[in-house]
């Protein structure tokens, strides 16, 4: 019985810290002005330190790999939701040509999302994500919630580190060779769409201002489904009709080889280019 008790300590204590550190990284526990919402688009594309330096508030930076709308939707509730939310005057959500294409975003996403069984919102989405058995296991061992990549975003919001260190420059020749790689479909699933415009209106309703983001994807990946591309960025700027909803596009660096890692991700130059830019947008607003 006391090698039960104490391991439930540890696993208590040791989950704890783990999850604190993912609090301080995404600034969960803060009360923020500004909250960003979004997947590695956002997280690559947009320096927080920075951000918050050239803004002189608070910023909550709340990105995940492979989230599609369904979970920023449930990222930005989760936030609006808390007692931390009070002074919660402007979002910034990723969005990108294939934010309403099915199938584009990892299917095991749930999984980020353990550790925050405590949230009503969270803990309803991950029983219908995740097998029984699956649910319970992670819902009673609170350690087996952590994955090796969540370790590393606690370590890393414990050292208030939110660096893009993707310093080397895309290799289009390499690109080429690989391109099939990268092949996605752009499309119009109306569910996505209709989750989009629930997410606007949850904000809005609460006087926050929206900011719809689309960092700078390769020209190459835009061009493939070219009349799609150019619909669905009017789209967005239908959209942000208003007074509370607005539209930041930097397609116009799709072309600018040095900004990229990937062809979907923005190395440090790139980041530097979109926070400057956001900095400048948004000192005008507040």
């Amino acid at each position: 019985m006391i090698a039960i008790a104490v391991f439930f300590f540890l696993d208590f204590a040791i989950s704890s810290l783990l999850k604190e550190g993912l609090n301080k990284g995404f600034g969960l526990r803060q009360e923020s002005e500004i909250l960003i919402v979004g997947h590695s688009h956002m997280m690559m594309g947009v320096d927080r330190d920075k951000l918050e330096k050239g803004l002189k508030c608070k910023i909550s930076k709340y990105t995940r790999t492979g989230v599609s709308l369904p979970e920023r939707y449930l990222m930005t509730q989760q936030y609006l939701n808390s007692k931390y939310s009070k002074k919660l005057k402007a979002a910034l959500i990723g969005v990108d040509a294939f934010t309403f294409s099915e199938g584009n975003i990892s299917k095991n996403c749930y999984t980020l999302f353990y550790p925050f069984y405590e949230d009503k919102n969270v803990n309803d989405y991950l029983k219908r994500h995740a097998k029984p058995t699956e649910y319970w296991q992670h819902k009673i061992i609170r350690l087996s919630r952590y994955s090796d990549d969540l370790i590393n975003s606690s370590v890393r919001g414990w050292m208030h580190d939110d660096k893009n260190y993707k310093t080397n420059q895309i290799n289009m020749d390499e690109f080429e060779k690989q391109r099939s790689k990268w092949k996605s479909n752009i499309s119009f699933n109306k569910e996505l769409m209709s989750k989009l415009n629930e997410l606007i209106h949850m904000l809005t309703k609460r006087g926050i201002k929206v900011y719809l983001v689309n960092t700078p994807t390769l020209d190459t990946i835009n061009h493939t489904q070219p009349e799609n591309y150019k619909y669905i960025m009017e789209y967005y700027r239908k959209l942000a009709n208003n007074n509370m909803v607005y539209f930041i596009d930097f397609t116009k660096h799709e072309s600018n080889y040095e900004l990229f890692f990937d062809p979907l991700h923005l190395n440090v130059n790139g980041q530097t280019l979109v926070t400057d830019s956001l900095i400048q947008f948004l000192k005008n607003q507040f």
